[in-house]
């Protein structure tokens, strides 16, 4: 073999692993800034979510069982109304699927009538109960998106 087949081959070897080289650092920058680029987003999504979700804790607040673990038919009726405002807006784009379906079932629970006159039938009152329980815990979930990335990037 001759010096000129040694240098080709050797130079063809040499921009192969510049090649490969070139490859890694690419994919190892595109991956930096995919990651960068979604902690912006869910940056953006807490704050959202710190700004709006307050609101929802006052007004489920509000439900609270009185004497004779029962509800006071016209708080509820201000909770309901108030619930259907809060969720306007920019805060379907903000919670998760999960915490939106348990604020529809609440707001569904919240609109039916009362069993027994201006008296909640006890399954009423456990279900709304619990669906307002419920509905907290996915809201305080979708705030902890936060320490579940911090988590996973370690």
């Amino acid at each position: 073999m001759d010096f000129a087949n040694i240098t080709a081959i050797s130079s063809i070897v040499i921009s192969v692993f510049t090649l490969i080289n070139l490859y890694r650092t690419e994919n190892r920058l595109k991956s930096e800034f995919e990651k960068t680029r979604s902690r912006g987003s869910t940056d953006k999504l807490i704050a959202l979510r710190l700004e709006k979700y307050p609101d929802a804790f006052e007004i489920t607040d509000k439900i609270q069982k009185r004497t004779g673990n029962q509800f006071n038919k016209s708080e509820i009726e201000l909770v309901k109304n108030e619930l259907y405002l809060w969720k306007t807006g920019i805060t379907r784009l903000i919670i998760s699927n999960k915490a939106y379906g348990t604020l529809l079932e609440l707001l569904d629970s919240l609109a039916k009538n009362t069993a027994h006159g201006e008296k909640y039938s006890q399954e009423q009152v456990n279900k709304i109960w619990n669906l307002r329980n419920e509905f907290r815990r996915g809201l305080r979930k979708d705030i902890g998106i936060l320490h579940t990335e911090d988590e996973n990037s370690n």
